[in-house]
């Protein structure tokens, strides 16, 4: 290179860099080499968690290195502790042409925490206070070799989507519990108050004045910790069986969903109504469906993508998930255990992999830290490896 040409790379290179020094305070535009900015959006995704690195949550991809995260009443817990199933309030933004967003918060909650009052292997079905829950063919089992396994008394703690139409719960995850006797952890919406005592999933909830606080994450500006009607809550406490009511130790305030002006949403629930206009509710938003969507039904469980346009979410995309079809998780890590020649975990998933078809490598391969992604199923409650990928 002669000295003329050097001296002109040197001037452009500085200019460069001053350029990206003065514009790098500037989180809200950019440019993809057009000059034009990019726009970044506030987006969030709902719904159960159907990978784990990147994490999926609603059908949105989230890197979540710097996110805050909360499990139930925890807050400052760790990426790790997120588990496939668990419903997940995602937040973060998202820059123009990215398909991932950077993640600020994720909140996972379970639906609830308690005794096993009945359990019906044939139906399906377990029933908690408060809750009845639906076991079906993608319901991950953590350490439950089926349901006949589960008795009264048992403490377990069930993840999953509200069927409105039934009042009941399509389980996504059911775990062993942690809490003894009849110690409860119940997450609900209040349906009436009297101002000392509240009703949520149809118990009689007492001591409310003394053990309201704020959740460990909410949404801004954050709501009055206040027990009011639709009002979402946590109820911790202690279970009566005959009154059929709890006495509260603690109240998380302030989980009611937020679903702010102009921000994108991709969200997956069930839907719980349908109005004339063909507009659907699900999981607490008015999803309006692009004209050319096929009708969908109440009860059905649906994905849906858009923006909140005057408190109604404008989706540009609708999918269906088929009723019973086999859904496909993902993990994506280094083997944390290989407990034998046919189980592994990672991220925290106890997995089988006898069958998968493996890609880049062999069953020799699967050794203790070896970088892995897994696209798996889940069969009779236990997840099963349909390909591994050596990475």
């Amino acid at each position: 290179m002669n000295r003329i040409m050097a001296t002109r790379v040197v001037a452009f290179v500085s200019m460069c860099i001053a350029l990206a020094a003065c514009g790098g305070a500037d989180t809200k535009t950019g440019s993809g080499g057009t000059g034009a900015p990019l726009s970044v959006d506030d987006i969030i995704g709902s719904g159960p968690m159907s990978s784990l690195g990147p994490e999926i949550v609603g059908g949105q991809e989230f890197n979540a290195s710097s996110a805050q995260i909360a499990v139930n009443a925890e807050g400052n817990r760790t990426i790790g502790e997120l588990r496939l199933g668990m419903p997940v309030e995602g937040r973060g933004t998202l820059t123009q042409g990215d398909l991932t967003a950077s993640a600020t918060s994720l909140y996972a909650q379970s639906i609830v925490i308690g005794p096993i009052l009945a359990v019906d292997p044939a139906a399906g079905q377990l029933q908690l206070p408060g809750v009845l829950a639906n076991i079906d063919r993608n319901t991950i089992l953590v350490n439950i070799d089926s349901l006949a396994a589960l008795a009264p008394g048992m403490s377990i703690e069930i993840f999953g989507l509200a069927q409105p139409q039934t009042g009941a719960i399509l389980a996504t995850r059911v775990a062993r519990g942690n809490l003894p006797g009849n110690q409860i952890s119940l997450l609900g919406v209040v349906s009436a108050t009297t101002g000392t005592t509240a009703t949520v999933s149809g118990l009689t909830i007492t001591n409310i004045a003394n053990s309201v606080v704020l959740a460990p994450i909410h949404p801004s500006p954050a709501p009055p910790s206040i027990v009011a009607a639709n009002n979402t809550v946590r109820v911790i406490g202690t279970y009566d069986p005959v009154t059929q009511s709890i006495v509260a130790s603690q109240i998380l305030a302030g989980l009611t969903p937020s679903r702010p002006e102009g921000n994108l949403i991709a969200l997956e629930g069930i839907v719980e109504s349908t109005a004339s206009n063909g507009d659907l509710r699900v999981a607490s938003t008015t999803v309006r469906a692009p004209a050319s969507a096929t009708a969908i039904a109440a009860g059905t469980r649906i994905k849906a993508r858009g923006r909140m346009q005057s408190g109604v979410l404008q989706a540009t995309e609708v999918s269906i998930v088929a009723t019973n079809a086999a859904l496909t998780f993902n993990v994506s890590g280094p083997v944390q255990n290989v407990i034998d020649a046919q189980t592994v975990v990672v991220r925290g998933e106890r997995i089988r992999t006898s069958g998968a078809t493996l890609i880049g490598g062999t069953a020799a391969d699967i050794a203790l830290n070896r970088q892995v992604r897994i696209a798996l199923q889940v069969d009779n409650g236990a997840l099963v490896a349909r390909e591994i990928r050596f990475l």
